[in-house]
């Protein structure tokens, strides 16, 4: 997993979501690593929450940022802000809450807080998380090939026997009403959530 966070720093884009499910693993061998290890275990995390902060990521209704968009010179640029439910839940939920933990520090629990309250807020009334980030087609370029590659993909997918040649382990869905798209984010949501009310039980699976 650190290995694919450093070969996206050298290539390409830094996705929050992906970064904070990096830093859970860091928080869940915390308490299994020798002194000198978990001092930059928490040097780690204290510098990644640092430079969301610097830039802008943590807007003021609770929600995080997506990432970073380019690289140059081995340098992030461009943060790309817009609200994103995963990365809400993986950084400025668990990450945020790990750290008000280790250091008490009253910032830190305010912004875990309303992450999860935004996060919250966004539940449907089946319980189900939706995904919130149309970034690029909303901001960018509003391409109908998007649409249409994204729409055939789903198909593609929706089907039990291609979506196993693509690595799907289920039948896929079934109908609309048996199975929607967003049980990823819903899970992913539901994963922070369990580990915040329950510290360490995503290390006990």
């Amino acid at each position: 997993m650190f290995f694919l966070w450093k070969q996206r720093l050298l290539n390409g884009p830094v996705y929050l979501a992906d970064t904070g499910s990096a830093l859970g693993l860091l928080i869940v061998l915390y308490k299994y690593v020798d002194p000198e290890r978990q001092s930059r275990y928490a040097d780690a995390v204290q510098r990644h929450l640092t430079s969301l902060e610097k830039d802008g990521m943590i807007h003021s209704n609770g929600a995080i940022g997506v990432g970073w968009g380019y690289v140059r010179d081995g340098k992030l640029i461009q943060p790309i802000r817009d609200e994103y439910t995963t990365s809400s839940a993986l950084t400025g939920g668990e990450i945020y809450t790990w750290m008000y933990h280790m250091t008490k520090e009253e910032k830190y629990r305010r912004t875990a807080y309303q992450a999860l309250h935004w996060v919250l807020s966004t539940m449907r009334k089946d319980g189900v998380i939706p995904y919130i980030l149309i970034w690029y087609y909303e901001q960018v370029d509003r391409d109908p090939r998007v649409v249409t590659a994204v729409r055939k993909f789903d198909q593609f997918l929706m089907n039990p026997q291609e979506g196993k040649t693509f690595g799907l382990l289920t039948r896929g869905p079934l109908s609309t009403t048996e199975c929607n798209n967003q049980d990823a984010v819903t899970s992913l949501a539901g994963y922070a959530l369990s580990d915040i009310l329950v510290p360490g039980i995503s290390s006990r699976w």
